[in-house]
């Protein structure tokens, strides 16, 4: 299933608000921090901004929607990474350390993967070029 170009726009206004989200709630746990403070905290917006608001941004200016399955891991692997950013911020400014961090940044690096994936596989099984 492809989704369609108000699909896009909606995930777009979506990310927007996500993105404001995430940097008022960082200023609002940064303030609170006592004077500590994370840069896993103060930038974790713009995961969504950069990979969720820009690339969607670019794919509704091209017209070339990717399937329901891309779609999904790839927003999925954004709120991975924002998620693990926050978590890592959280676990600074209190002044420990998990090493079972990393496996946000495993996991939603490969969601992201998986979703362009499948986006590539989209362009090519729906966007080939036929020659008359």
């Amino acid at each position: 299933m492809i989704l369609s170009i108000l699909d896009i726009k909606k995930t777009i206004i979506k990310y927007i608000f996500f993105t404001i989200f995430i940097l008022v709630f960082g200023q609002i746990y940064e303030h609170f921090s006592f004077g500590v403070i994370s840069n896993y905290m103060i930038y974790a917006f713009l995961i969504p901004l950069i990979l969720g608001l820009l690339i969607n941004t670019i794919i509704y200016f091209t017209k070339i929607v990717p399937s329901k399955m891309g779609s999904c891991l790839y927003n999925n692997g954004i709120i991975t990474l924002t998620v693990g950013s926050i978590l890592r911020g959280v676990l600074d400014i209190y002044g420990t350390t998990n090493m079972y961090l990393k496996i946000y940044l495993y996991a939603g690096v490969l969601l992201i993967i998986a979703g362009i994936v499948f986006y590539i596989i989209n362009i090519i099984k729906n966007y080939t070029f036929k020659i008359i």
